[in-house]
């Protein structure tokens, strides 16, 4: 993949909830300044501040606003093994919707100073030092 990645910064309301409205415009903004693809809940991001509900409203709202114009590289791990757990079931989710990759970032992965992208295709992950990751995507 070439071309600007950015990663979708977390909105959030003045109570402190994830604004899924203002995320809406960020992922049409995104789209229409001709990206090559977008992260999303990726390890820089918000995304430990967020309940499972809300990422999974995150993925949702995306996934929808998106319409497979763009590639989706979203994150679909947690820190918790419980949520990461229930987050893996979205690697299913993230197949049967078309998302050409994932990102992952688990325990383990933050264990090793790693992030990992498996391509949902091919089903091949590589790995990426966290920081040139950051660097890079952020």
């Amino acid at each position: 993949m070439k071309g600007i990645l950015p990663s979708l910064n977390t909105p959030f309301s003045k109570k402190g909830d994830l604004d899924l409205k203002s995320l809406e415009k960020l992922v049409k903004h995104t789209i229409r300044s001709g990206c090559s693809g977008m992260l999303g809940l990726a390890v820089a991001g918000e995304h430990k501040l967020l309940s499972f509900q809300e990422k999974i409203a995150f993925i949702e709202l995306v996934k929808y606003t998106n319409k497979e114009r763009i590639p989706f590289i979203v994150s679909v791990s947690d820190l918790q093994n419980e949520d990461s757990i229930k987050l893996s079931k979205q690697f299913s989710y993230a197949n049967n919707n078309s998302f050409k990759e994932v990102l992952i970032y688990g325990e383990s992965e933050d264990n090793d100073n790693l992030v990992k992208i498996r391509n949902m295709e091919s089903g091949l992950e590589k790995d990426f030092d966290l920081k040139d990751f950051i660097n890079k995507y952020h």
